[in-house]
């Protein structure tokens, strides 16, 4: 999205701490940045969603560094089989931080569906 000029800036959802305690967005920025450019990792933010175990707790973690940065249109990318489910919810929890959020929803293709596209066109050029 960046790359495309689709986005200004890009938030990650990440959690704080790795399995080992080290912290996640430190390492994630260095890996954008070595593979993309100081450019793109410049525009990166993260949002700390530790402790979440499903979309509506995530939903709101993130409402809530959504509204610190006061950003008032954001895109949920999300697979295609978790799309619809998940603007749902981001469309019930957004309004009760700041109604003025547009949210439009942008769907990814999932890496099951991928794997199988990649299968099935392999197979056809054997």
């Amino acid at each position: 999205m960046l790359q495309r000029g689709s986005a200004e800036r890009v938030a990650f959802s990440v959690t704080k701490e790795s399995y080992w305690g080290e912290e996640i967005a430190p390492i994630a920025r260095n890996y954008i940045e070595t593979s993309y450019g100081g450019d793109l990792a410049s525009r990166l933010e993260f949002c700390e969603t530790s402790g979440v175990s499903s979309t509506d707790q995530e939903a709101e973690a993130l409402s809530a560094c959504i509204q610190e940065h006061r950003w008032k249109t954001i895109a949920l990318v999300t697979s295609n089989g978790h799309s619809r489910r998940a603007g749902l919810i981001w469309r019930q929890t957004l309004p009760k931080r700041d109604p003025s959020i547009q949210l439009p929803v942008d769907r990814v293709a999932d890496p099951g569906e991928m794997l199988k596209k990649l299968g099935a066109l392999t197979h056809k050029q054997q």
